[in-house]
């Protein structure tokens, strides 16, 4: 079965990237709390935005991902927003235009209007392998059941979710804070305009890097034991049964 499963793993390497079959994993139940709920959105090639700058017509509209990451904007061209949570993306837009010295303090706020239908895979010992849509909510449970469950080889207790991007890590000890930065004196926005918001970094919120490899058990899943059903799949996420 190892040398099915080899095959299978190459056959997912097509589709969705490098797969490892390897043995380092973390179970689901000692995952942190936060490592349970998909991580926020983030823009990808393709997408179609609202940028939206405050009094700023000129400058708002609708732009397209193009496929090397960047949208162009007026004054200041291309910006690289791919991988960023829109939020991010607003901040830095603002932070280019406040570059340029037409616009003093910009607000920016981006919106995403269009997006690719995200996806999942699921391969191996399963009774319909491939790919599937992805709804908000989605759980393993849900994934093996589309793929039309386990088949009668199935090793029940080797069910395991690879992640790209946000890696998994166990509950830990959080670290010790950072210094305190020196405060920097406030100045009230321009012509009325909304302050811009500190943007935080959406990757600093979950814990450190452990593996992509996430375990289940399918008795636990199939009675509601533990964290299982409080994970979600993501976009990307590949689920072997091995």
């Amino acid at each position: 079965m190892r040398s099915f499963l080899v095959v299978i793993a190459l056959f997912c390497a097509s589709c969705f990237g490098t797969v490892e079959v390897a043995d380092n994993f973390t179970w689901v139940d000692d995952l942190a709390e936060e490592q349970l709920q998909p991580s926020p959105y983030k823009i990808r090639g393709g997408d179609k935005l609202q940028v939206t700058v405050f009094k700023q017509e000129s400058l708002s509209g609708e732009v397209l991902v193009r496929d090397d990451g960047n949208v162009t904007v007026p004054l200041v061209g291309d910006v690289v927003v791919l991988g960023k949570t829109p939020p991010m993306a607003s901040a830095e837009i603002a932070l280019r235009l406040s570059g340029t010295g037409f616009i003093d303090k910009p607000s920016v706020s981006v919106a995403v209007l269009e997006t690719r239908q995200p996806s999942f895979a699921v391969v191996g010992e399963v009774r319909q392998p491939g790919s599937f849509e992805l709804q908000p909510g989605t759980t393993v449970l849900d994934a093996v059941a589309l793929a039309g469950g386990l088949s009668e080889f199935a090793e029940k207790e080797r069910i395991f979710v690879i992640r790209k991007g946000r890696t998994a890590a166990p509950d830990a000890a959080p670290a010790p804070p950072a210094p305190p930065a020196a405060p920097t004196p406030e100045t009230p926005p321009a012509d009325g305009a909304p302050a811009p918001e500190a943007v935080p970094d959406a990757a600093a919120a979950v814990p450190p890097v452990s593996n992509n490899r996430v375990r289940f058990s399918w008795a636990r899943l199939s009675r509601s034991d533990g964290k299982g059903l409080r994970f979600h799949v993501e976009d990307g996420d590949v689920i072997v049964v091995e």
